[in-house]
C-alpha cells in the first residue's frame, strides 16, 4: 500500500513555479508537509532514496516519491 493514502485534511499552502505545498495530516495525527512537483521537471528518484534511506538533520520525513499526471 502506498503511503500517499494516509493523508487527508489537505489545504494547498504555495503554489511556485516547480511545485506545490500543501499542508496535510498524516494517518488523522500528525500534520505534515506534501510538497508535490509539477510534471515535466527533472526528477532524480537517487537522490529522494539516499534521503529516505539516510537520515538527514533538516528532512523529517520522506513517506513516498514518484510521478503523478493529473492534465
Amino acid at each position: 500500500m502506498k503511503e500517499w493514502i494516509h493523508f487527508s485534511n489537505c489545504q494547498l499552502m504555495h503554489a511556485g513555479g516547480e511545485a506545490f505545498v500543501y499542508r496535510a495530516r498524516y494517518k488523522k495525527q500528525e500534520t505534515v508537509a506534501l510538497k508535490i512537483y509539477k510534471e515535466g521537471l527533472h526528477f532524480n528518484p537517487d537522490f529522494y532514496l539516499a534521503l529516505k534511506k539516510n537520515k538527514h538533520a533538516n528532512v523529517a520525513s520522506i513517506f513516498d516519491y514518484g510521478f503523478y499526471s493529473d492534465r
